[in-house]
Parts: C-alpha cells; sequence; structure tokens
C-alpha cells in the first residue's frame, strides 16, 4: 500500500525485474498478485539455457516408423524436439536426423546442407519446427 501511495505520488512505476535461479525458481519484482500459480518455467526459456550452459552442439535424432504412429508417439516426440529447438540461441548450432529403415538429415535453412550442424537463427528453428 505504501508503494503505490509512493508511485502516484511521483506519478511513475517501476519496470518490472525479472529473476531467474538453477532450481527453477522464479521472481518477478515487484511481485504481481495472483491467484493462481502459473506454469512458467525459466529453465526452458531461451536466456536461462544460453546463460547456464554456453554455446551447444544440438542433434535430435527422430523415430519416423510406423510403430511411432501408436498410441501418439510421434506427437509426443515432435513436441520434445519443438521444446528443446525452442531453447536454443544463435550460439548454437543444430541438426535433425530421421529413421525409419534408414536415416537421414534433415536439410533445413541457409548454409543446411545434409552433413553439417546449422545455426540456430529464429529463422532456421522456425523452419525446423
Amino acid at each position: 500500500e505504501n508503494d503505490e501511495i509512493f508511485w502516484e505520488a511521483y506519478k511513475v512505476h517501476p519496470s518490472l525485474t525479472y529473476f531467474g535461479a538453477h532450481n527453477g525458481l522464479f521472481r518477478i519484482l515487484p511481485a504481481l498478485g495472483q491467484v493462481e500459480c502459473g506454469n512458467y518455467d525459466p529453465r526452458k526459456r531461451p536466456w536461462f539455457v544460453a546463460a547456464s550452459s554456453g554455446p551447444k552442439d544440438v542433434i535430435i535424432v527422430l523415430d519416423v516408423s510406423g510403430s511411432m504412429s501408436n498410441y501418439g508417439k510421434m506427437d509426443l516426440a515432435k513436441q520434445a524436439a519443438i521444446t528443446v529447438v525452442d531453447t536454443l540461441t544463435i550460439s548454437d548450432r543444430v541438426a535433425v536426423i530421421v529413421f525409419s529403415d534408414s536415416a537421414y538429415q534433415v536439410p533445413v535453412g541457409v548454409g543446411g546442407g545434409t552433413d553439417s550442424l546449422i545455426r540456430a537463427t529464429n529463422e532456421n528453428k522456425k523452419l525446423l519446427i
């Protein structure tokens, strides 16, 4: 209550400050009152992953055989791959390998052949997803 009086008196409001810890703790300052706890996890955000691990080379291997159509396994695998791709930053490199009877690399983006990792730019990540 006293904070509101102060901010109104000076006709300014503080900007939001975010804090994300290594164990998933997340705080917004000044605090925002919420009835229900959100499901926001900073450990899945690109800024957190980049700060905690540095540049990465990531190869995602997906089984696209017929057995993956059972019980929604393909949808689960795709969602897991999307979650991984979403955490990548421009300092990371990525490739996607799919296999069934044989395996091949999915060519994506600028410089994305079938024998190299590509930079995880926003454009390349959109093409992957």
